[in-house]
């Protein structure tokens, strides 16, 4: 498997880099994680269209941060949701808990879109707590 791969490469080379093709599941993306935490530079392709499409796919969150549920009080989750009243808001939220394993996310877009080729995000960390928050994460369109 991919996981057992990259587990072994790790161990018994100490690659300065790695490059793997698709993390199609939880134990990939654990184990990319795993690597990325031991300083190995990792580029990797992951199926999704957007890096939203990512954060909303639970197997792929050890290598955007992890997440955890928590109850917010009812004044910030009043302030996050930008209700005007009590009561039209959720009080729980997923945060993001740890660092994301990659300094930046390319987004290939089909060719229909007439906005770019490539959607460039250099802050993830930043765009991962965006999506969370149901917000825009912009990015740079190439």
């Amino acid at each position: 498997s991919l996981h057992t791969a990259m587990v072994e490469v790790l161990c018994n080379v100490t690659p300065a880099a790695m490059i793997c093709d698709e993390l199609r599941d939880n134990e990939a993306a654990k184990a990319a994680a795993a690597v990325g935490n031991h300083g190995v530079q990792l580029i990797a392709t992951a199926h999704a269209e957007t890096l939203a499409e990512l954060v909303n796919n639970k197997a792929m969150a050890p290598v955007l941060g992890d997440f955890e549920e928590c109850t917010l009080s009812d004044r910030e989750a009043m302030r996050r949701s930008g209700a005007q009243r009590w009561g039209n808001f959720s009080k729980v939220r997923n945060q993001r808990i740890g660092e994301a394993t990659f300094d930046a996310v390319v987004e290939l877009r089909p060719p229909s879109c007439r906005e770019g080729a490539w959607r460039v995000v250099l802050d993830v960390n930043g765009a991962i707590d965006a999506i969370v928050e149901k917000q825009p994460y912009g990015g740079e369109l190439r």
